[in-house]
């Protein structure tokens, strides 16, 4: 019966290969000498030792040489734990490059995850592993894997009914990898931003999906006739693309009648990563309290006493107001008209035409919404 157990190794180093994130778990490169090594992988099971190569290595300048030996138990086991249980869920793989070398015998190599509470979670194996005398790659699919959310750590396992059998396999980047985030910009403010005329600010903070290649610019696009967005742009660099880059929001306090209203903001990217070059965020809704306060007339008196088919002008100035006559009343003619225009959404003067010739003429005038 063939048995197999496995090895592990940890990493906190990020790179970006296509379409995925490769955190490294373990490339080697940190161990000053073999004693660092044995420190850190454990032979748990059978004999054989592990040791710092400088000679034959993939990529950087050290790997691990593994040399375990069967006289004993029939397989050697080789571990490493993980400094605390971490979750994987979200890896497509874990992977590791292997090698033997001219003269070996054959053997298999099994690379095994292990869980926080003992048990094998998914295991691969290379067969006949140590009679490559190339690198290799050993890939670990976990993609809809379970039991990935308490990975303790990994093992590398080898087995021979051979107890005189002293094969040699070499181990470099060992690694773990998960799709790479798109290109994205978010905001903070998902239900809106409230500013007033008055001079209450509020802020907004937009953030990348993923790390960029290149610095990222971003900036507010809106219409300076309602807000103020401070500073014009901010940067974010690939080093610091966890930080947001926060804006300052307020109204621009302006003499108009308006109301409380509403102004859209958005936000653009720029930059040489031609994934984050060029992404806009949707349009999102600022509310501005207004502080302009309109005096209502009460009534306005008109004295005419000119030509039939003469312009009264102006009879009020109140902007973006509507306008309607509520009542008239001339002592001396029975008989006359008023006409007022344009009225609704009028803004500027509003006109009265009279089309009698009274002697006087009294007018109340309101302003709001038409009866």
């Amino acid at each position: 019966m063939r048995r197999h157990n496995p090895v592990i190794i940890w990493i906190a180093m990020l790179t970006a290969v296509a379409g995925a994130t490769a955190t490294t778990i373990d490339d080697f490169e940190g161990y000053s000498d073999t004693a660092a090594l044995q420190g850190a992988w454990t032979l748990t099971v059978g004999a054989g030792g592990r040791s710092l190569e400088t000679t034959v290595v993939d990529a950087g300048s050290k790997s691990m040489r593994l040399d375990p030996t069967f006289n004993l138990q029939f397989f050697a086991v080789y571990r490493f734990d993980l400094p605390a249980p971490e979750d994987w869920s979200a890896a497509t793989s874990v992977s590791l490059r292997y090698r033997g070398q001219s003269g070996n015998t054959a053997h298999d190599l099994t690379f095994q995850i292990i869980g926080g509470d003992g048990p094998v979670i998914t295991e691969t194996t290379a067969t006949n592993a140590t009679l490559a005398t190339t690198w290799q790659t050993l890939t670990l699919p976990l993609s809809g894997q379970s039991g990935l959310t308490n990975v303790a750590f990994l093992q590398l396992a080898m087995f021979s009914f051979d107890q005189l059998a002293t094969p040699v396999l070499y181990i470099d980047e060992i690694t773990r990898n998960e799709p790479t985030p798109s290109a994205d910009l978010s905001l903070s403010a998902g239900t809106g931003l409230s500013v007033s005329e008055d001079g209450a600010t509020d802020s907004i903070s937009v953030s990348l999906a993923s790390q960029p290649t290149h610095d990222v610019t971003i900036s507010p696009v809106y219409a300076g006739t309602e807000l103020l967005i401070s500073p014009a742009f901010r940067t974010i660099t690939p080093a610091g693309w966890q930080t947001s880059a926060t804006f300052t929001v307020s109204a621009i306090n302006d003499n108009d009648i308006e109301g409380d209203h509403s102004a859209a903001v958005s936000f653009q990217s720029a930059s040489t990563d031609a994934a984050y070059n060029n992404l806009i965020t949707t349009n999102l809704t600022v509310n501005i309290t207004d502080n302009d306060v309109l005096v209502q007339p009460e009534f306005t008196s008109i004295i005419y006493n000119d030509a039939l088919g003469a312009w009264l002008s102006p009879v009020m100035t109140y902007d973006n107001q509507q306008y309607w006559l509520e009542g008239a009343s001339d002592p001396e003619l029975t008989n006359w008209t008023v006409y007022a225009g344009p009225f609704p959404g009028f803004n500027g003067n509003a006109n009265l035409y009279i089309s009698q010739s009274p002697a006087w003429l009294s007018l109340r005038i309101r302003t709001g919404p038409l009866p």
